[in-house]
This record gives structure tokens, C-alpha cells and sequence, in this order.
């Protein structure tokens, strides 16, 4: 396989699965602003900010994910033309797919509560 042809195969892989990957962020990271935030109003915090800069502090950790989520890039142009080159491709894309996801997802929860400390500080 030539490099323009597997360029054009790793962007596809990857780019599809970047939905994916957004979409599982927001499941997790949003629902643990909400824990957070639901719990600093129950005690009776008031909040620093308004929704709007929550907003926008979630933008700014989306923005900040689908950065890191282009590494998976180095890794795929690393094993691309190695000796370990066909197996990377039948399970190796998965596998790295699935630890930045795991990552993602314990770095997402993490952001959510944060962004909600942000917004009712202790």
C-alpha cells in the first residue's frame, strides 16, 4: 500500500470513530457536571458563573479533547509502515481506540466535576 492510499484509509478510520468519541464524552462529562453541580446547590452554594460560562468551559474541554484525540494519528503513523504493520491494522486500531476512550472517559468525568468546582467553589 502506498502512503496516499493509506493516509486517505487512517483518515477514515479515525475520523468516523471521532463521533464516537465526542459522543461518549458527553455522556459521561455531562452527567457529572450535574452530580457535582446538583450537590453544591443542594447544600445552598451560589454560583460564581452563569450557565453561558459553563458553556463555554465545556466547548474549551471539547476543543482541548479532539486535540488529544488527533495523537491517535502519531501512534497510527508510527506502526505504518513497521514490520508489525498487519497486525496493527486487524487489532491494533481497535485497541488503541478503546484505551483513548477509557482515558477519555475517566479524564471526562473528571472535567465535569471540575467545571462544576469552578462554578461553586468550596
Amino acid at each position: 500500500m502506498d502512503y496516499q492510499s493509506y493516509r486517505n484509509t487512517a483518515f477514515k478510520y479515525w475520523e468516523t470513530r471521532r463521533i464516537i468519541w465526542n459522543v461518549i464524552l458527553c455522556v459521561v462529562s455531562i452527567p457529572s457536571y450535574l452530580f457535582c453541580a446538583g450537590l453544591a446547590v443542594g447544600i445552598g452554594d451560589r454560583p460564581e458563573f452563569d450557565l453561558t460560562w459553563v458553556i463555554i468551559h465545556f466547548m474549551a474541554a471539547a476543543v482541548g479533547a479532539n486535540v488529544c484525540y488527533t495523537l491517535a494519528y502519531a501512534v497510527e503513523f508510527y506502526f505504518a509502515f513497521g514490520k508489525h504493520h498487519e497486525d496493527y491494522l486487524e487489532r491494533g486500531r481497535s485497541f488503541v481506540f478503546f484505551l483513548g476512550c477509557v482515558a477519555g472517559i475517566f479524564l471526562a468525568i473528571a472535567g465535569g466535576r471540575e467545571i462544576a468546582l469552578l462554578q461553586y467553589p468550596v
